[in-house]
């Protein structure tokens, strides 16, 4: 884990699984924490846990996410 920001949100815990093929952000943490005009677009991914069982699929957000002094814009699946 390392400590990062997301939309501006300081002092986040990042899972970084450079092995991962997407990105995973809960979709209690977009509802709660970010704000409302944010757009989640349609994505068809289809998106397993760990155990083999089918995860819901949101869509798909853009976010700017902070790890020391960079900046990058990252897809998420929601």
């Amino acid at each position: 884990y390392i400590i990062g920001s997301i939309y501006g949100i300081p002092d986040i815990l990042l899972l970084i699984d450079t092995g991962a093929g997407v990105s995973i952000i809960g979709r209690r943490f977009v509802d709660k924490l970010l704000p409302r005009n944010l757009t989640i677009h349609p994505d068809d991914t289809k998106l397993y846990a760990a155990n083999g069982q089918q995860m819901t699929n949101h869509g798909r957000c853009y976010l700017p996410v902070t790890i020391g002094p960079k900046t990058m814009k990252l897809p998420f699946l929601v």
